[in-house]
């Protein structure tokens, strides 16, 4: 059972107009993702920063059966993570901070156990904080009760555990959570407002905010497997908790609008852009492909900037080919991963058999 909705059947990409083939081998791509791995899937495909096809397949609520489409508004969990790292770009060009700068000149209560980390640790994984095994199942029991940010990161410096900054990658949505609390204490606004109003609203992305309690239109519901392979709601997890690495909602077509902008020098400057998307450099001299909030690698003949994001009942990709100028988002509301989707419609839409 699936439903879908097309903005467009025919668009041009590269100067050629796509043939209805392809177009129909794109909607069949989505369709059968679609029945295998979530109730429902909304994808956007942007070319030199325009939208050229957009759509949804599936049900957004499967006890309402509510179709989705390309405006459904899901959780795009550490896709959160860019944005982060923008307003962090945004408040150093502003004098407001440097990424250079150790974190305890804004975070003196969260004791690093004498490492010195600097924002761009943060930003790029290389601060040295570990999570552990206990650590993941401490957490899976607080994070359906909400907390304050400060709540959150005084319960996170007890628990978890350093090693040296700069010796290796370890991904992590801490580093990302104090990054929200550096951008709130350095804007003097909430990281919500922050991100609403500086972002969002400043480049048109009406259907993406904050995650909370709120109603929110067109929101799509979560939902994961059982036992019996039958879909039930997702685990909960309140949203204070994601918070900066992984809070905020959005549209395939809203990742479009910000990718446009981001690129094109309308949030921050495209030397602030390149920082973001160097790849980072440990201390040996090794190169690891993260630069801020974003993959930066080749994958298969393709240079990629990338990131995808999972939470509890959803998954979500963003998916950029310079080289191209395409820009692909996928987002679903079921567990797995949505990037094999991303992978077949560019596929299709590069006249190639493969990606890989």
């Amino acid at each position: 059972m699936h439903s879908r909705f097309i903005l467009f059947f025919t668009f041009i990409i590269v100067s050629t107009t796509l043939r209805a083939d392809v177009l129909k081998n794109i909607e069949q791509h989505v369709i059968e993702f679609q029945r295998e791995q979530s109730p429902a899937v909304s994808y956007a495909v942007t070319h030199k920063g325009k939208l050229i096809y957009a759509g949804g397949a599936g049900k957004a609520n499967l006890e309402l059966a509510v179709a989705a489409h390309n405006e459904t508004v899901f959780r795009i969990a550490s896709i959160t993570k860019q944005f982060t790292s923008t307003a962090i770009m945004m408040l150093q060009e502003q004098n407001k901070l440097s990424i250079k700068d150790n974190i305890n000149q804004y975070l003196p209560g969260f004791s690093t156990k004498g490492n010195t980390i600097t924002i761009e640790n943060l930003l790029n994984h290389t601060s040295g904080i570990k999570i552990t095994p206990s650590f993941i199942s401490q957490l899976d029991v607080k994070d359906n009760t909400a907390a304050s940010p400060d709540e959150m990161l005084a319960w996170l410096a007890k628990e978890v555990v350093f090693t040296e900054p700069r010796t290796e990658f370890s991904y992590n949505f801490i580093n990302y959570n104090l990054l929200g609390k550096i951008i709130e204490i350095t804007s003097g606004v909430s990281y919500k407002t922050f991100i609403e109003e500086n972002i969002f609203k400043k480049v048109g992305m009406h259907n993406s905010q904050y995650d909370g309690p709120q109603l929110i239109l067109n929101r799509a519901t979560g939902y994961s497997l059982n036992k019996n392979k039958e879909y039930q709601h997702a685990q909960f997890v309140d949203m204070t908790w994601p918070y900066a690495s992984g809070a905020i909602v959005s549209t395939p077509t809203d990742l479009g609008i910000w990718h446009n902008a981001l690129i094109n020098g309308k949030l921050i400057s495209h030397e602030s852009y390149k920082a973001m998307t160097t790849p980072l450099k440990l201390k040996n001299g090794q190169e690891y492909p993260y630069g801020f909030g974003l993959f930066i690698e080749k994958i298969g003949m393709f240079s990629t900037v990338h990131h995808g994001g999972n939470l509890p009942g959803f998954a979500s990709d963003s998916l950029y080919f310079p080289e191209k100028e395409l820009y692909i988002s996928v987002m679903m509301n079921g567990d797995g991963y949505a990037r094999p989707l991303s992978l077949s419609i560019a596929a299709e839409v590069l006249g190639i058999e493969s990606i890989m």
